[in-house]
């Protein structure tokens, strides 16, 4: 989800274990709120944001998300 809306990128073979990418998603993190906002995040890639066919359109991020932004197509082929 993270690389998809704000295009972070990394090097590793493993992106999960990339440091860089956790401490911009970190910044992204409410105060003491950290469990719920992973389960969100969770819940919002199982059901929006899906690997293979992302629901753009249904999408409350799409002003901001870079992957929607990116190929407006791939709003308009899921709808």
């Amino acid at each position: 989800v993270a690389s998809r809306v704000f295009s972070f990128k990394s090097d590793k073979e493993r992106p999960r274990n990339d440091p860089k990418i956790w401490a911009k998603i970190e910044e992204l993190l409410p105060a003491g709120k950290a469990k719920e906002f992973h389960w969100a995040i969770l819940d919002f890639a199982n059901s929006i944001c899906l690997l293979k066919k992302p629901k753009c359109s249904t999408c409350f991020l799409l002003d901001i998300c870079d992957y929607g932004r990116i190929s407006p197509s791939r709003t308009i082929s899921n709808r």
